[in-house]
């Protein structure tokens, strides 16, 4: 049957089965999530912490086994408007960042921990000395990724922080721990052959000139001259052959007498 524009449908009924009510399931309070056996369990301890390879999950506020994905670790860092020496001796402000962070983002306490706090070394160019504190949270869990924490706006982290909040960022794993830099490659020679090396070849380019020029010219001039003790046939054929025959003849005349002498004696 139509009507104008409108067409009216023939109705129909539908059976909504309902649950048990409120009244048959255990009301967990804020920070605390229902820790049940089997996943269909009505009524379980309130913990605030999940058990062991249980993970606290926002929508139903249950701790439940991470899927067969990877859990991806990020981290929120938070900059306060107080000075770090206060941070660092009051253990009751610590926790109290915890157990807002985890209720902001609706995890238990045991998806949250206590990663760094460190303190402002520099701010608007200025170096400052007890400045702000800077607290880092890590987050692990399988069923909350780090771009549905940076949906959170800054009015919500301002309103839930006792101490006012300035500031808060967000990093990655690999962002919060850079890879290490390149070990040195090991030299070709360790620095103690070098040393030696240099001061055997200093010492040789040292000592090589003075022993040249030196003590090899002093041993020269220490040296007793000694004529030749063999006879050189080349130059008795020449004198022999060459000279005149007067001279030859008294030279053997000579030395016929002297060896005459030497007989007789």
């Amino acid at each position: 049957m139509e009507s104008g524009i409108f067409t009216r449908l023939p109705f129909t009924r539908t059976l909504v089965k309902q649950g048990p009510g409120t009244s048959a399931c255990t009301q967990c309070r804020a920070l605390f999530f229902l820790s049940p056996i089997a996943w269909e369990d009505l009524q379980a301890p309130c913990v605030l912490r999940c058990p062991g390879g249980t993970f606290a999950h926002p929508p139903s506020r249950r701790c439940r086994k991470p899927p067969a994905a990877p859990v991806k670790t990020f981290y929120l860092q938070f900059k306060f408007r107080s000075t770090f020496q206060d941070f660092v001796g009051d253990t009751i402000i610590q926790e109290s960042v915890l157990n807002t962070t985890a209720f902001v983002l609706g995890l238990a306490l045991s998806d949250v921990r206590g990663y760094k706090m460190e303190a402002v070394e520099e701010e608007y160019g200025i170096v400052v000395g007890n400045g702000p504190p800077l607290l880092s949270v890590e987050v692990i869990s399988p069923f909350l990724s780090k771009d549905e924490a940076d949906q959170i706006s800054m009015n919500t982290w301002f309103g839930a922080f006792e101490v006012p909040v300035d500031e808060v960022k967000s990093f990655t794993w690999d962002q919060m721990h850079p890879p290490l830099p390149p070990l040195p490659v090991p030299p070709f020679l360790p620095t103690w052959a070098w040393g030696l090396g240099t001061s055997a070849s200093a010492a040789i380019l040292l000592l090589l000139p003075v022993y040249c020029c030196y003590f090899r010219r002093l041993a020269n001039t220490r040296r007793k001259y000694r004529p030749a003790a063999g006879v050189d046939p080349t130059f008795m054929e020449r004198v022999v052959n060459e000279s005149d025959a007067r001279l030859v003849q008294r030279f053997v005349a000579r030395d016929s007498g002297a060896q005459l002498m030497r007989e007789a004696d």
